[in-house]
């Protein structure tokens, strides 16, 4: 049984809230994943990357069955 981290993230000035879930890789973190794919969406709105997530952003660590 894999374990996937979900980010529910608030809504911030330039993008509304946003909730994503990642696993880890061999490579990185959940949260680095996470980030990584938060800053892909801001990157098709026009927006500049972040180098950490918004304040107010909540984690949760669920089973992924399958």
């Amino acid at each position: 049984m894999k374990k996937i981290l979900k980010a529910l993230i608030p809504p911030t000035k330039h993008i509304g809230s946003y909730t994503l879930a990642a696993t880890e890789g061999f490579f990185y973190t959940a949260k680095q994943n996470i980030l990584w794919e938060y800053n892909k969406a801001r990157q098709r709105e026009g927006l500049q990357e972040v180098k950490k997530m918004p304040r107010g952003t909540k984690y949760k660590m669920q089973p992924l069955f399958g």
